[in-house]
């Protein structure tokens, strides 16, 4: 019966699928141990206090740079309305040039006008 060497086969597979994992896991391990005992030698070396000084140092700038990130936000959204509302124009003028179009001129405006 074909059925058995199938089996066979698909545990066989499913044993090298499982060794492979257990060696990716070992190799893993491994890593972590050298990873930590390198890191250990970089907390014990470091210069926390120089650390905290240049960490400061950046924070009193950081007002500065959110207002800056603020307004290009603010201008780069603008250009974005504008662009939308451009849009829309040419859309409505395009729509009143067909049959309707002032029904759909008038909705536009009643849309603006409850949005703003």
């Amino acid at each position: 019966m074909a059925l058995t060497p199938d089996l066979r086969r698909s545990a066989l597979d499913l044993g090298y699928v499982l060794a492979g994992v257990a060696d990716v896991a070992a190799e893993q391990a491994k890593g972590l141990h050298e990873r930590a005992r390198s890191r250990r030698e970089e907390i014990l070396t470091r210069d926390y206090a120089g650390e905290a000084r240049a960490v400061a140092e950046r924070l009193q700038g950081a007002p500065a740079v959110v207002v800056a990130r603020g307004l290009e936000v603010a201008s780069r959204t603008q250009v974005v309305v504008d662009d939308l509302g451009s849009r829309g124009r040419r859309l409505v003028e395009r729509a009143q040039g067909h049959e309707g179009g002032d029904d759909v001129a008038e909705r536009a405006g009643e849309a603006a006008d409850a949005a703003g």
